[in-house]
């Protein structure tokens, strides 16, 4: 027989990767000219050797002749004394709204051969749809996916295959495909035959191979009858078979197939759908492609998926679908991923417009007195906004109009008064001018401008503000007009990152101390029969008080009110006797973990919340690296929120322990799972 080696070489191109995101809020405060912009702040890529980036942003458009758009570029940020001779980067500029992707511009470049200049998109957004961008809180959200490669990993891998393997891959039975020529077998599914060819079955699947070589039914009948498979998937695995094609591409049919292709050991058709798969990985699939892949053992699509949903964890961890993940296994390669992400950071910064804020009232009274013609104004007093670097405005009113087009008109502006000596390169504002009329808006006016763009910083507001002829409306009994002013005012831009602190209050309660009757038989008027068949004397009254299921049995027609006697067959006395003292005295004296997560349990049967939450402090205390998913796991059975924060919270910082994967899946709950995973995120912005 002869033999040929079949030799495989892979070379790697390895990367850093990151995502950053970049939150602008007040964004509708901005009024940019073209070609004014505003940066992020820098972000670090890489372990060693970091490099830096920053995003810049052009809200009115990087020149004139791209006036209409927002423009966004990614810009290295390069030391002049270490210019790299290339920086390769792939990179996707998104714009996201409400966790939308409104706009998605991917690129590939060695800046080093641009000079290290930005690149981006000068027509990112057309700013006729600006309002699709921002946010309802007033923010716009950019994101950057950026990878920067770095070098060359290369491998040798090689084989020794049979010849008669080699030749019997390449064969192709496509004229035999459903054709009655030949056929020696007939396959029955959903009560219809498909006619096919023992040699070629055998030479694809084992199992069938097994099938045919064996005194099996399947063999003398010459029919196969497939009971749990779909006429669709059956057929789609033999034209596989014959033609080394298939025509579904839908993932969900897809992962139907690989389950076929499984059963029947057709291992190159495993291969193939999990070649489909890897490139079609989407938020709304990643997870059911994730669940088959580890189920069918196709360990290549499921580094793949754990790859893909490690990089959108964020979006994933708040959806039910991740909660169909029930293998411990998975999940424990899921976290080891999103931990080894760290390295791959996700950056969250955010960019805040901030501003002062002023409400100015303004009343003029005996207003009928006011006789001025067309182009008269009256001029409210000075009033200063903010507290360093004062900015002073006044209102002009124009009670016949400013001039003879708006003569039928009240006109009214907003004035800034500034010193001819220093004007300031940008004053920019947003405000509403109201009409009040008994508490009442009668007219409303709201304005954003840059008073820097007018050389003069002349006035700046309606010149049509209010018609002439119902004046009536406007002026109060009292023959008073009130005009209010809302003006804010923008400062400067404040960068932070997003950083999370847990504050939990002490819920403890405080009790009335009845210690002397702890375990007294005076006035006891009901024995409570522990599991190892002791007795403990208690009052029915306390309990019922401190208990709701106790004060059920003891105010309704129930054997243990008749008998005056509890059996509780499934608690010890020394965990019974804890739960007693706390409610008798306020306090439990064990602090062993082990005996403190059984009066937990039995603290949440009972529904005596306080000894739960003293039970979630005690715990909190003795958490360790030995312990912490034990007490995670119980806290989250008893619904100790608390408890379950603190545990995940230790569990977060705990590296050593994230990366045991045996302790780790003792965790068989996707709920935890997913409200660990939202845990290490927000550590990962933390540390950002």
């Amino acid at each position: 027989m002869s033999v040929k080696q079949v030799m495989e070489s892979s070379t790697t191109i390895t990367s850093d990767e990151c995502i950053y995101t970049w939150k602008i809020k007040n964004y509708r405060l901005l009024k940019s000219k073209v070609g004014e912009k505003i940066e992020s702040p820098q972000f670090g890529v890489g372990s060693d050797n970091k490099k830096y980036f920053n995003l810049e942003l052009y809200p009115a458009g990087v020149n004139k002749e791209y006036a209409g758009y927002l423009s966004l570029f990614l810009k290295p940020v390069i030391n002049s004394i270490n210019i790299p001779d290339k920086l390769v980067c792939k990179y996707t500029l998104s714009a996201i709204n409400d966790k939308k992707v409104v706009q998605k511009v991917p690129d590939h470049h060695d800046f080093a051969t641009t000079g290290f200049v930005g690149r981006g998109r000068v027509q990112f957004f057309e700013l006729k749809d600006i309002d699709e961008l921002i946010s309802l809180e007033n923010t716009v959200t950019i994101q950057c996916e950026l990878e920067i490669f770095k070098d060359y990993e290369s491998s040798l891998d090689s084989e020794i295959i049979y010849s008669k393997d080699v030749t019997m891959d390449r064969m192709k039975f496509d004229f035999s495909f459903l054709c009655e020529k030949l056929s020696d077998v007939k396959l029955i599914v959903e009560e219809q035959e498909i006619p096919a060819h023992k040699i070629v079955l055998s030479a694809a699947s084992p199992v069938f191979k097994a099938m045919f070589t064996h005194d099996m039914l399947e063999n003398q009948s010459n029919t196969v009858e497939i009971a749990d498979i779909p006429h669709t998937n059956l057929t789609e695995m033999l034209r596989y078979i014959y033609t080394g094609e298939i025509e579904i591409k839908e993932a969900g049919s897809i992962i139907e197939l690989l389950e076929v292709a499984d059963k029947y050991q057709v291992d190159c058709l495993k291969t193939k759908c999990a070649k489909i798969l890897g490139t079609d990985l989407s938020t709304e699939n990643a997870i059911d492609i994730l669940v088959a892949a580890h189920k069918y053992k196709v360990k290549n699509l499921e580094d793949e998926a754990i790859k893909f949903i490690t990089t959108h964890i964020e979006s994933l961890s708040n959806s039910e679908d991740i909660k169909e993940i029930d293998d411990p296994d998975l999940w424990a390669n899921l976290m080891q991923s999103v931990v080894k992400s760290q390295k791959n950071q996700r950056i969250e910064a955010s960019t805040k417009v901030t501003s002062d804020k002023c409400i100015y009232t303004w009343t003029i009274e005996n207003y009928h007195l006011i006789k001025l013609n067309v182009g008269e104004k009256i001029e409210s007093p000075q009033f200063g906004v903010g507290s360093d670097d004062k900015k002073y405005f006044l209102l002009r009113l124009y009670p016949a109009g400013r001039d003879a087009e708006s003569a039928e008109y009240i006109s009214l502006f907003l004035a800034p008064v500034i010193d001819s000596t220093n004007k300031p390169d940008k004053l920019v504002c947003r405000w509403t001018l109201s009409a009040i009329n008994d508490k009442e808006v009668v007219q409303k006016d709201t304005t954003h401008y840059d008073f820097a763009s007018d050389k003069d910083l002349r006035g700046y507001g309606s010149s049509k503000f209010y018609k002439l002829k119902n004046i009536d409306k406007l002026i109060s009994s009292e023959n008073t007009v009130t005009i209010q002013c809302e003006l804010e005012v923008v400062k400067e831009f404040e960068s932070s990152l997003k950083l999370y602190n847990i504050n939990i209050a002490n819920q403890i309660n405080n009790k009335i101390s009845l210690d002397s009757l702890f375990l007294n038989q005076e006035f006891s008027d009901v024995k409570l029969i522990t599991s190892d068949e002791n007795d403990i004397p208690a009052h029915k009254n306390i309990l019922a008080l401190a208990s709701p299921v106790f004060r059920a049995m003891f105010t309704h027609d129930m054997l243990e009110n008749k008998s005056h006697f509890v059996e509780i067959t499934d608690t010890p006395y020394n965990v019974l006797v804890e739960m007693l003292r706390f409610i008798y005295t306020g306090d439990i004296v064990s602090t062993k973990v082990d005996i403190v997560l059984e009066i937990l349990a039995v603290a949440d049967k009972y529904q005596v919340d306080s000894l739960k939450i003293k039970c979630g402090k005690v715990l909190c205390d003795a958490l360790t690296t030995d312990n912490a998913v034990k007490i995670l796991m119980a806290a989250h059975k008893h619904q100790a929120k608390y408890l379950e924060d603190e545990a995940i919270k230790f569990i977060t910082t705990q590296t050593q322990l994230l990366s045991n994967s045996e302790k780790m899946k003792k965790i068989d709950d996707p709920d935890i799972w997913v409200n660990l995973t939202q845990s290490i995120l927000k550590s990962q912005k933390n540390s950002s």
